[in-house]
């Protein structure tokens, strides 16, 4: 109790330190009381993978959360409809990547006339990952594709998960994980010249536990 207790006082301060939020991955542990305690300790919120962890955590009396995956699933749409319709207390931003994702999104929101408008994050992908756009161009499309949804989705802000970074040279690894929050930096202030930007603040979403120190001073 006393580590867990000493990272968490550790990280609140590094965080402040940098006028940064954590949203932290509720995944691996899948422990609500754990999260529950990093939320009362000054977390923001949490990060899911799926509806059903979204679920999960709500029940526990997390209102905050990231749902780092597209949601493309009628099923996994309707469950995200459901859990933001009406609360007004219950703050959710889901990804997308791609034009194709977005239109799966918007067909699945307007199934539902009266439902909410969705918050959604445009995701930015390093070079070699698994998801995200790979430049300004392709994620000014998908941008431009949520300003086309008819009001049901409003654009955020960008995210990009640097941690799937790395190779057997740590400079290298470092100088390429610059290059990756540049393009998030870069495709940010691409869809704010072009007014596709639809909130205030702004959400910057990036920081594993490998880089943390790098993501904290490109933000700073």
């Amino acid at each position: 109790r006393s580590a867990v207790e000493h990272n968490f006082a550790w990280m609140q301060r590094l965080l402040a330190a940098h006028d940064a939020l954590e949203a932290p991955h509720g995944k691996t542990a899948m422990c609500p009381g754990l999260v529950r305690r990093q939320v009362d300790g000054g977390a923001w919120g949490v990060t899911v993978s799926s509806s059903h962890h979204l679920q999960a955590y709500l029940k526990h009396g997390i209102r905050n959360f990231i749902l780092a995956n597209e949601v493309i699933s009628p099923a996994a749409i309707d469950d995200v409809v459901a859990i933001v319709a009406g609360r007004d207390d219950v703050a959710l931003m889901v990804l997308v990547d791609s034009v194709a994702a977005v239109e799966r999104l918007v067909q699945g929101v307007t199934r539902h006339p009266s439902g909410p408008v969705l918050d959604v994050l445009l995701e930015i992908g390093a070079d070699g990952g698994r998801a995200g756009c790979m430049g300004v161009a392709p994620a000014l499309a998908v941008a431009e594709a949520i300003a086309r949804s008819g009001g049901r989705l409003r654009l955020c802000g960008v995210e990009g998960y640097e941690g799937v970074i790395g190779g057997a040279d740590p400079v290298a690894a470092e100088q390429e994980v610059g290059r990756f929050l540049d393009r998030l930096s870069d495709v940010a202030v691409a869809c704010h010249e072009r007014g596709l930007l639809n909130a205030e603040p702004i959400t910057f979403s990036a920081g594993g536990s490998v880089y943390i120190d790098l993501v904290l001073a490109w933000w700073k």
